[in-house]
């Protein structure tokens, strides 16, 4: 019956709009008149669209399903401290439409737009958080391995439009009498324990330790799956999910070592997880994970109450 039940959940068309409405109704709750909740709402479902075309467009699993923006959807609801972090969740944004330009363009034979504007979102999510900036080369990677797009063409494309949003925020940053230099120095020497030592870094609040080391070892189960059951996907398929997990371990190693922005690497890891576990959760089988699954979504509940109503202090 779980099984079934779980099935029937995974593979409902309902299930992507029921995730919606809960998540709304968790996002606005007690706070309807807030803009800036409006506003970040608003954010967060551009992403959870952008991660719904990408599973329609590339086909990212064997089965048709729409949980991977239901999970986007329902584990960001539970992440209150999101909730008015625009910062973070702009990062996410770019980082799906980033992934999406990219996985959609597989082995074009002139994907030079494609690369152009998923390198400029790069730019942007960099601008926002510099460290962001290491990611570049791994994505590179991934255009030569993953995505087989990457030529002479395609790469200076990239380039042009990694620089993009630098010239733009080099220009606004010298109007406003802003140092650039200054500005990247603070933000990496202000968030890395690699420049100050770890002991000078507390453990980040007990509220967001417990949701990103959920997230995190949600997103590590799901890709054991996926990489015990691979060859069941075509070949496109496994080379996107390989790719989302590339980033995902990048991003893991980041909120290492900048630890004091980790709410920011929360949303990012999000979107780079949100397609490996709804491809785990639709496709695996057995008791052990349809288990999994009831206890996965019962401790969500339990963060999305204890976030939202910050009953934290109670524990």
């Amino acid at each position: 019956m779980s099984h079934s039940l779980r099935k029937r959940i995974t593979k409902s068309d309902a299930t992507l709009a029921m995730s919606l409405i809960v998540a709304v109704c968790i996002w606005m709750a007690g706070a309807w008149a807030l803009p800036l909740l409006w506003g970040c709402l608003a954010l967060a479902l551009l992403t959870a669209y952008c991660v719904l075309e990408m599973n329609n467009r590339c086909h990212l699993m064997r089965e048709r399903s729409r949980m991977m923006s239901s999970v986007f959807l329902l584990i960001i609801a539970s992440f209150g401290m999101l909730h008015t972090d625009g910062r973070a969740l702009t990062v996410a944004l770019t980082i799906s439409i980033l992934n999406y330009r990219l996985l959609v363009s597989y082995q074009q034979k002139n994907a030079v737009w494609p690369a152009a504007t998923a390198f400029m979102m790069l730019g942007i999510s960099i601008c926002l958080f510099p460290p962001l900036i290491l990611l570049t080369p791994f994505i590179w990677f991934g255009c030569h391995h993953h995505i087989q797009i990457l030529t002479r063409q395609v790469w200076r494309a990239s380039l042009l439009g990694l620089i993009t949003p630098f010239i733009y925020a080099l220009l606004y940053m010298l109007w406003k009498g802003i140092a650039p230099l200054d500005y990247i120095l603070s933000s990496v020497s202000t968030s890395s324990p690699l420049f100050c030592g770890f002991s000078a870094y507390p453990l980040p609040p007990l509220p967001i330790l417990v949701s990103s080391g959920a997230l995190i070892l949600l997103a590590l189960w799901s890709i054991a799956h996926f990489g015990r059951t691979s060859n069941k996907d075509n070949t496109r398929t496994r080379l996107s999910l390989e790719m989302l997990t590339m980033e995902f371990y990048f991003l893991f190693l980041l909120a290492a070592l900048f630890p004091q922005d980790i709410q920011v690497l929360m949303a990012a890891i999000l979107v780079v997880a949100a397609p490996l576990i709804g491809h785990y959760v639709t496709l695996a089988d057995g008791r052990l994970h349809d288990f999994a699954f009831w206890l996965w979504t019962l401790v969500f509940i339990a963060l999305g109450v204890l976030n939202k109503c910050n009953l934290w202090n109670i524990l």
